[in-house]
C-alpha cells in the first residue's frame, strides 16, 4: 500500500452513520472556533475553508448526507461502497486538515504562540502530519469499529501546579502505522536537534514504530513516542514493566508506549506506558469517572516514579460534560476546562494528583 492509499472501508449502515457523525463533530468544532473569532480560520495558518460561509457550506452538505442516511440508509451505504463514495472521502480529506489548522489557530489565540516557536523542521513535520491526518483518522476509525485499541494522534495539554498553568505542550503523530514522509520529517527534526536515540529505538521504522513528537516549550523539552510490543522491550524496561505487575490482578495489554524526553540533545526522562486490559483488574480503585487507565513508569533526571494516566468518562451529546470530575478541579483547571467545553471540545485524559496539581489533555477524539 502506498502512503496515499487507504485500507479503511465501511461495510454496514452503523459504520456509515458513525463516520458521518464523527465528521460532523470535527466540522462543528471548526464552526465553533470560527464563530468565536473568524480570524481563527486564517491566522496563523490559513484553512482551505477560510471563511464562515465556506465552513457553513460544508456543514450543510454533511447535514444533508446525514439526513439522506436517516431516510434511506441502504442508498447511502451503497454509495459509499461504490465510486460515489469518493464524496465521503473527499469531505474527510477537506475537514480533517482544516480541523487541525483551526485547532492550532484557536490554541494560539487562547493559550500559547506555538507557530512562533516552531523551527523550520518542526513546520515541515506539522505539514506532514496534516497530509496524513485524514487517512490516519479513517484507518483508526476502522480499528475502533473492530474493537481494536487505538492511541490519540494529537494532544494539547496543560500542566497545572498551584496557580500556574503551562499551556506550551503539544504533540502530534499517527495512530496507525505512519507513512514514510512523516517518519522522514521526524528524523529531520531529530537531526536538527542533534539527538541520537538509544537502541532499539534509533530505527524509527523498527520493532518499536515511531508514533509521534511532542514539545513542552516552557521547559525546552522535546518528546518522542514509540509504539510496540512489551515482549520486544530491552531487559531494563522489561524489569520496569514487571515491577508494575503488582498493581493489577491480571497482566497488561501486550502493546505499550515508550517515550523519551530531551532537553537539547540530553536525555532527561524515559517513560513506559502500560495499558490495563480491564479497569476491574486494578487492585486499588481509581476515582469514579475513569473509563480506562495507563500505568506510567518513569526513569531519568526527571524521575517521577509510577502514576496512573486516566481516560475520563463523558455524558452523551450534546453536553459531553464530565460531571464526576469537574467538582475535583480547582479554579485554574476549571478555567482551562471551560474554554474547551464552550467550543464543544471534550477532555480526553488526566494525570491527577489534586485539584491544583494535575495535567489535562485535550481534545477527546471521536
Amino acid at each position: 500500500m502506498s502512503d496515499s492509499e487507504s485500507t479503511a472501508s465501511l461495510d454496514n449502515d452503523v459504520s456509515v452513520e458513525s463516520f458521518l457523525e464523527d465528521l460532523m463533530h470535527f466540522c462543528q468544532i471548526v464552526k465553533s472556533i470560527g464563530e468565536e473569532n473568524e480570524a481563527n480560520l486564517t491566522s496563523p495558518v490559513k484553512l482551505t475553508m477560510n471563511s464562515a460561509a465556506e465552513v457553513e457550506k460544508v456543514w450543510t452538505e454533511l447535514s444533508s448526507l446525514a439526513k439522506s442516511h436517516e431516510d434511506d440508509a441502504t442508498v447511502v451505504t451503497e454509495a459509499f461502497l461504490t465510486g460515489n463514495g469518493k464524496k465521503f472521502r473527499c469531505l474527510a480529506d477537506l475537514i480533517l486538515p482544516d480541523f487541525h489548522r483551526s485547532l492550532l489557530n484557536w490554541h494560539v489565540s487562547n493559550f500559547y504562540p506555538f507557530m512562533d516557536k516552531f523551527s523550520p523542521e518542526y513546520k515541515v513535520y506539522w505539514e506532514a502530519f496534516l497530509k496524513n491526518c485524514s487517512l490516519d483518522w479513517q484507518t483508526t476509525f476502522m480499528q475502533q469499529l473492530e474493537k481494536e485499541y487505538f492511541l490519540s494522534a494529537y494532544t494539547y495539554s496543560h500542566r497545572i501546579k498551584g496557580d500556574k498553568i503551562n499551556s506550551s505542550r503539544i504533540s502530534f503523530g499517527a495512530s496507525s502505522p505512519p507513512p514514510s514522509y512523516l517518519v522522514k520529517a521526524a528524523a529531520d527534526v531529530l537531526e536538527s536537534e542533534k539527538i541520537t536515540l538509544p537502541e532499539p529505538y534509533a530505527d524509527l521504522d523498527g520493532k518499536f514504530k515511531f508514533y509521534g513528537l511532542g514539545w513542552d516549550f516552557a521547559t525546552n523539552h522535546l518528546k518522542l513516542y514509540h509504539h510496540g510490543e512489551s515482549s520486544d522491550l530491552p531487559d531494563e524496561l522489561k524489569a520496569k514493566a514487571a515491577s508494575a505487575r503488582s498493581l493489577v490482578t491480571d497482566d497488561y495489554e501486550p502493546h505499550c508506549l515508550v517515550a523519551f524526553t530531551y532537553k537539547g540533545n540530553e536525555l532527561v526522562e524515559q517513560k513506559l506506558y502500560l495499558y490495563v486490559t480491564e479497569m476491574a483488574h486494578i487492585k486499588d480503585p481509581l476515582p469514579t469517572g475513569t473509563l480506562n487507565a495507563a500505568c506510567v513508569l518513569t526513569a531519568g533526571q526527571l524521575d517521577r516514579g509510577t502514576f496512573w494516566q486516566l481516560d475520563v468518562t463523558h455524558t452523551r451529546a450534546p453536553k459531553f460534560d464530565c460531571p464526576e470530575w469537574t467538582p475535583r478541579f480547582g479554579e485554574r483547571a476549571l478555567e482551562v476546562y471551560n474554554k474547551y467545553y464552550n467550543r464543544s471540545m471534550r477532555l480526553d485524559t488526566l494525570g491527577y494528583a489534586a485539584p491544583d496539581d494535575l495535567t489535562m489533555y485535550f481534545p477527546f477524539e471521536p
